[in-house]
Protein backbone atom coordinates (compact mmCIF):
# COMPACT_ATOMS: atom_id res chain seq x y z
CA UNK A 1 0.00 0.00 0.00
CA UNK A 2 2.73 2.43 0.81
CA UNK A 3 4.52 1.54 -2.35
CA UNK A 4 1.43 2.38 -4.44
CA UNK A 5 1.07 5.77 -2.83
CA UNK A 6 4.70 6.52 -3.48
CA UNK A 7 4.36 5.64 -7.15
CA UNK A 8 1.31 7.88 -7.54
CA UNK A 9 3.07 10.80 -5.82
CA UNK A 10 6.08 10.39 -8.10
CA UNK A 11 3.89 10.36 -11.20
CA UNK A 12 2.15 13.57 -10.13
CA UNK A 13 5.49 15.30 -9.65
CA UNK A 14 6.67 14.24 -13.09
CA UNK A 15 3.48 15.53 -14.72
CA UNK A 16 3.84 18.86 -12.87
CA UNK A 17 7.46 19.28 -13.89
CA UNK A 18 6.67 18.43 -17.49
CA UNK A 19 4.30 21.44 -17.77
CA UNK A 20 5.86 24.72 -19.00
CA UNK A 21 6.58 27.24 -16.16
CA UNK A 22 5.43 30.24 -18.25
CA UNK A 23 2.81 30.14 -20.90
CA UNK A 24 3.81 31.09 -24.47
CA UNK A 25 1.45 34.08 -24.38
CA UNK A 26 3.28 35.54 -21.39
CA UNK A 27 6.65 34.94 -23.00
CA UNK A 28 5.45 36.64 -26.15
CA UNK A 29 4.24 39.68 -24.25
CA UNK A 30 7.49 39.90 -22.34
CA UNK A 31 9.53 39.73 -25.52
CA UNK A 32 7.39 42.30 -27.32
CA UNK A 33 7.39 44.84 -24.44
CA UNK A 34 9.09 48.17 -25.23
CA UNK A 35 11.72 48.11 -22.50
CA UNK A 36 13.68 50.96 -24.06
CA UNK A 37 10.71 53.31 -23.81
CA UNK A 38 10.04 52.21 -20.23
CA UNK A 39 13.66 52.81 -19.23
CA UNK A 40 13.57 56.24 -20.86
CA UNK A 41 10.41 57.14 -18.95
CA UNK A 42 11.94 56.01 -15.67
CA UNK A 43 15.15 57.85 -16.47
CA UNK A 44 13.34 61.08 -17.30
CA UNK A 45 11.30 60.77 -14.10
CA UNK A 46 14.41 60.25 -11.95
CA UNK A 47 16.21 63.06 -13.76
CA UNK A 48 13.27 65.40 -13.16
CA UNK A 49 13.29 64.57 -9.46
CA UNK A 50 17.05 65.14 -9.22
CA UNK A 51 16.78 68.47 -11.06
CA UNK A 52 13.96 69.58 -8.74
CA UNK A 53 16.04 68.64 -5.69
CA UNK A 54 19.06 70.46 -7.11
CA UNK A 55 17.03 73.61 -7.82
CA UNK A 56 15.56 73.50 -4.32
CA UNK A 57 19.04 73.11 -2.82
CA UNK A 58 20.35 76.01 -4.90
CA UNK A 59 17.41 78.12 -3.78
CA UNK A 60 18.06 77.28 -0.12
CA UNK A 61 21.77 78.04 -0.50
CA UNK A 62 20.96 81.34 -2.19
CA UNK A 63 18.57 82.29 0.61
CA UNK A 64 21.17 81.35 3.24
CA UNK A 65 23.90 83.27 1.42
CA UNK A 66 21.66 86.33 1.13
CA UNK A 67 20.76 86.15 4.82
CA UNK A 68 24.43 85.74 5.76
CA UNK A 69 25.36 88.83 3.74
CA UNK A 70 22.53 90.79 5.35
CA UNK A 71 23.67 89.75 8.82
CA UNK A 72 27.28 90.71 8.10
CA UNK A 73 26.25 94.12 6.80
CA UNK A 74 24.13 94.69 9.92
CA UNK A 75 27.09 93.72 12.12
CA UNK A 76 29.43 95.97 10.18
CA UNK A 77 27.08 98.94 10.60
CA UNK A 78 26.69 98.25 14.33
CA UNK A 79 30.45 98.01 14.77
CA UNK A 80 30.88 101.36 13.02
CA UNK A 81 28.62 102.97 15.64
CA UNK A 82 30.45 101.21 18.49
CA UNK A 83 33.80 102.26 17.06
CA UNK A 84 32.84 105.93 17.21
CA UNK A 85 31.79 105.56 20.86
CA UNK A 86 34.95 103.62 21.73
CA UNK A 87 37.19 106.22 20.12
CA UNK A 88 35.34 109.04 21.87
CA UNK A 89 35.71 107.23 25.19
CA UNK A 90 39.42 106.67 24.55
CA UNK A 91 39.97 110.32 23.64
CA UNK A 92 37.90 111.43 26.62
CA UNK A 93 39.94 109.28 28.99
CA UNK A 94 43.15 110.74 27.53
CA UNK A 95 41.91 114.29 28.10
CA UNK A 96 40.62 113.47 31.58
CA UNK A 97 43.92 111.86 32.60
CA UNK A 98 45.77 115.05 31.68
CA UNK A 99 43.36 117.28 33.62
CA UNK A 100 43.41 114.99 36.68
CA UNK A 101 47.21 115.02 36.69
CA UNK A 102 47.14 118.81 36.72
CA UNK A 103 44.58 118.85 39.54
CA UNK A 104 46.75 116.45 41.54
CA UNK A 105 49.76 118.66 41.00
CA UNK A 106 47.81 121.49 42.58
CA UNK A 107 46.70 119.25 45.46
CA UNK A 108 50.34 118.33 46.13
CA UNK A 109 51.37 121.98 46.23
CA UNK A 110 53.16 121.93 42.90
CA UNK A 111 52.99 125.03 40.64
CA UNK A 112 49.96 125.08 38.33
CA UNK A 113 48.48 127.77 36.13
CA UNK A 114 45.66 129.02 38.32
CA UNK A 115 43.70 130.36 35.36
CA UNK A 116 43.48 126.81 33.98
CA UNK A 117 42.73 125.19 37.34
CA UNK A 118 38.92 125.50 37.02
CA UNK A 119 39.11 123.56 33.76
CA UNK A 120 41.29 120.90 35.37
CA UNK A 121 38.84 120.31 38.18
CA UNK A 122 35.86 120.42 35.87
CA UNK A 123 37.20 117.69 33.61
CA UNK A 124 38.58 115.66 36.49
CA UNK A 125 35.06 114.50 37.31
CA UNK A 126 33.86 113.57 33.83
CA UNK A 127 33.15 109.91 33.28
CA UNK A 128 31.89 107.93 30.27
CA UNK A 129 31.38 104.28 29.39
CA UNK A 130 30.43 102.17 26.39
CA UNK A 131 26.89 101.12 25.61
CA UNK A 132 27.61 98.54 22.94
CA UNK A 133 25.10 98.09 20.13
CA UNK A 134 24.37 94.36 20.33
CA UNK A 135 21.07 94.25 18.42
CA UNK A 136 22.69 93.01 15.19
CA UNK A 137 24.47 90.23 17.08
CA UNK A 138 21.29 89.19 18.88
CA UNK A 139 19.52 89.03 15.51
CA UNK A 140 22.33 86.86 14.15
CA UNK A 141 22.06 84.51 17.13
CA UNK A 142 18.32 84.18 16.57
CA UNK A 143 19.05 83.19 12.96
CA UNK A 144 21.80 80.82 14.05
CA UNK A 145 25.50 81.54 14.36
CA UNK A 146 26.21 78.72 11.90
CA UNK A 147 24.78 81.07 9.26
CA UNK A 148 28.33 82.51 9.11
CA UNK A 149 30.14 79.96 6.97
CA UNK A 150 33.64 81.27 7.68
CA UNK A 151 34.70 79.55 10.92
CA UNK A 152 37.35 82.13 11.80
CA UNK A 153 34.95 85.01 11.26
CA UNK A 154 32.22 83.31 13.27
CA UNK A 155 34.60 82.78 16.20
CA UNK A 156 35.84 86.38 16.00
CA UNK A 157 32.27 87.71 16.13
CA UNK A 158 31.37 85.52 19.10
CA UNK A 159 34.57 86.49 20.94
CA UNK A 160 33.97 90.23 20.57
CA UNK A 161 30.36 90.16 21.72
CA UNK A 162 30.40 87.31 24.25
CA UNK A 163 33.88 87.84 25.72
CA UNK A 164 35.33 91.31 25.05
CA UNK A 165 32.11 93.32 25.29
CA UNK A 166 31.01 91.30 28.29
CA UNK A 167 34.36 91.94 30.00
CA UNK A 168 34.14 95.66 29.28
CA UNK A 169 30.63 95.74 30.76
CA UNK A 170 31.97 94.20 33.97
CA UNK A 171 34.83 96.73 34.05
CA UNK A 172 32.36 99.57 33.56
CA UNK A 173 30.22 98.22 36.40
CA UNK A 174 33.26 98.29 38.70
CA UNK A 175 34.10 101.81 37.56
CA UNK A 176 30.53 102.92 38.17
CA UNK A 177 30.75 101.61 41.73
CA UNK A 178 34.04 103.44 42.30
CA UNK A 179 32.66 106.63 40.81
CA UNK A 180 29.42 106.57 42.79
CA UNK A 181 31.05 105.67 46.11
CA UNK A 182 34.31 107.63 46.07
CA UNK A 183 34.24 110.31 43.38
CA UNK A 184 30.69 111.51 42.92
CA UNK A 185 30.25 112.59 46.58
CA UNK A 186 33.22 114.97 46.24
CA UNK A 187 31.93 116.27 42.92
CA UNK A 188 28.57 117.00 44.56
CA UNK A 189 30.26 118.61 47.58
CA UNK A 190 32.38 121.09 45.64
CA UNK A 191 31.28 121.30 42.01
CA UNK A 192 27.61 120.36 41.64
CA UNK A 193 26.28 123.63 42.97
CA UNK A 194 26.84 125.32 39.60
CA UNK A 195 25.30 124.33 36.26
CA UNK A 196 27.47 121.98 34.23
CA UNK A 197 28.10 124.70 31.65
CA UNK A 198 29.74 127.01 34.19
CA UNK A 199 33.25 126.77 35.54
CA UNK A 200 33.81 126.67 39.32
CA UNK A 201 35.51 130.08 39.57
CA UNK A 202 34.14 130.73 43.04
CA UNK A 203 35.86 127.75 44.68
CA UNK A 204 37.95 128.06 47.78
CA UNK A 205 41.12 126.43 46.48
CA UNK A 206 42.82 126.45 49.86
CA UNK A 207 39.91 124.39 51.19
CA UNK A 208 40.23 122.00 48.24
CA UNK A 209 43.93 121.48 48.83
CA UNK A 210 43.36 120.56 52.48
CA UNK A 211 40.73 117.92 51.65
CA UNK A 212 42.45 114.52 51.73
CA UNK A 213 39.29 112.80 50.54
CA UNK A 214 39.31 114.93 47.41
CA UNK A 215 42.96 114.08 46.82
CA UNK A 216 42.24 110.36 47.17
CA UNK A 217 39.18 110.65 44.90
CA UNK A 218 41.32 112.28 42.23
CA UNK A 219 43.90 109.48 42.52
CA UNK A 220 41.16 106.86 42.14
CA UNK A 221 39.75 108.75 39.16
CA UNK A 222 43.19 108.95 37.55
CA UNK A 223 43.76 105.21 37.91
CA UNK A 224 40.27 104.46 36.64
CA UNK A 225 40.62 106.64 33.52
CA UNK A 226 44.13 105.39 32.81
CA UNK A 227 43.14 101.70 32.92
CA UNK A 228 39.91 102.41 31.10
CA UNK A 229 41.83 104.03 28.24
CA UNK A 230 44.03 100.93 27.94
CA UNK A 231 40.99 98.64 27.82
CA UNK A 232 39.28 100.76 25.18
CA UNK A 233 42.42 100.83 23.03
CA UNK A 234 42.48 97.02 23.07
CA UNK A 235 38.77 96.93 22.30
CA UNK A 236 39.19 99.40 19.45
CA UNK A 237 41.87 97.20 17.85
CA UNK A 238 39.60 94.15 18.05
CA UNK A 239 36.64 96.01 16.52
CA UNK A 240 38.80 97.30 13.66
CA UNK A 241 40.15 93.79 13.01
CA UNK A 242 36.63 92.33 12.96
CA UNK A 243 35.43 95.04 10.60
CA UNK A 244 38.27 94.19 8.23
CA UNK A 245 37.37 90.48 8.37
CA UNK A 246 33.73 91.26 7.57
CA UNK A 247 34.71 93.47 4.65
CA UNK A 248 36.89 90.71 3.18
CA UNK A 249 34.08 88.21 3.59
CA UNK A 250 31.55 90.49 1.90
CA UNK A 251 33.84 90.84 -1.10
Amino acid sequence: MNRGISNTFAQNICRTMSKPAISPQVVSKLLSYDYKSAVEKIGFTVLGILIALWINRCDENWKKSTLEEKSLRELHAALAVDLVDIQKATQGDTVNVWHIQKALQFMRGEPVNMDSLPYHFKYSFFYSFLLANTSAYETLKSRGLDLITNDSLRLAIAHLYDVSYDFQTKVDDINNTLYNNHISPLRVKYFAKDPASRLPYDLNYDELRRDKDLYNALKISLEMHYKNRQEYEILEAEVLALQAMIQRELK
